[in-house]
Formats: structure tokens, sequence, C-alpha cells
């Protein structure tokens, strides 16, 4: 992946010039990748797009609310005219922490988790389907969860996990 996004180095020059028009852009997140990229020296990704609750869409001054479907297909729009060549998506895992089952089963109100479980899954089909979306354009994306969060065993993330070239990696 280093390679292709073109790598520091003489080896690597002919790749690094074609990376200037590889675009990284991030979900869930605010600007944090885009942001360091911004701040590197050697331009060889560009940084897109950063969405989250807490950076405003400039077309209306609201926040990119992603359980509101106007806003989740304009951030698919988005995503189809940039066409990152990596899209990082971290949607809020706590509903999908095993802490959170421990607590349901010991809270009065079970029907607020219930509640909250079935916000987040529409966050992740969201998210599994623009991850789709990036392979069927040839392009890259990176799912952050926690490694032993329920989210993996969703159909959504179960069908990408099945797709060829998709690997899980663990990292610390």
């Amino acid at each position: 992946l280093l390679h292709q996004l073109g790598s520091c180095g003489k080896s690597y020059q002919r790749e690094a010039k074609a990376a200037g028009r590889r675009v990284l852009s991030e979900m869930y997140s605010p600007p944090r990748v885009t942001a360091e990229l911004q701040r590197m020296k050697h331009k060889h990704i560009l940084p897109g797009f950063a969405l989250d609750l807490t950076m405003v869409d400039p077309e209306d001054g609201l926040p990119w609310e992603f359980s509101k479907s106007g806003k989740r297909e304009k951030a698919r729009q988005m995503r189809r005219r940039q066409t990152p060549y990596l899209l990082i998506g971290s949607p809020e895992c706590t509903a999908f922490s095993t802490w959170q089952y421990l607590n349901e089963a010991k809270s009065i109100n079970p029907q607020a988790f219930k509640e909250a479980r079935r916000r987040a899954k529409a966050h992740i089909k969201f998210m599994a389907e623009l991850y789709q979306e990036q392979l069927e354009d040839g392009h890259y994306f990176l799912h952050e969860h926690p490694r032993y969060a329920t989210s993996w065993q969703l159909a959504g993330m179960q069908d990408l996990m099945d797709a060829p070239g998709v690997q899980m990696a663990h990292g610390d």
C-alpha cells in the first residue's frame, strides 16, 4: 500500500509523482489524518474531506449528522466526486462494546441500549456501503473499530471481510 501511495525515496519517484493525485478522506472523524497530511513537507497524498459531528457543512451550517438521510446522501455524493484513494471510517463503537452488553443486563432501561445499538448499526451499514463503493472503484478503505467490538459480526462487515483483497489487521 505504501508503495502504491508513493513512499519517499529515489526508487519510488514515479509512484510519488503519480501519488500527487491521490486523496485520503475521513468519515466519522474530525480532521486527524487529513490535518497531518496538510502539515507534511512532502505532499504524496492530498488531504480530502473530514466529516464528523464536530465539523460543520459549509452549505447549511449544520454538523455532519449521519443519522439524517440527507447528510448521508450528501456525503455519499462527495465521496463519488472526490473518489478518495483511501477512505478512513471511524464510526462510534460504544454500542458495540462488550461492556455495553453487561451494562444493558443491569440497566433499568434496556430499551435505551437497544435503540442506541439500532442507530449504531445504521451508521456501520452506511460506512460498509461506502467501503463497497471504494472497492468497486479499485481504491482502499480502512475501518477503525476495536478488535473485539461486536460490529465485526454484522452482515455488512462480514460481506466486506469476505471480499477479495480485504484483510483485517490488528493494531495497538
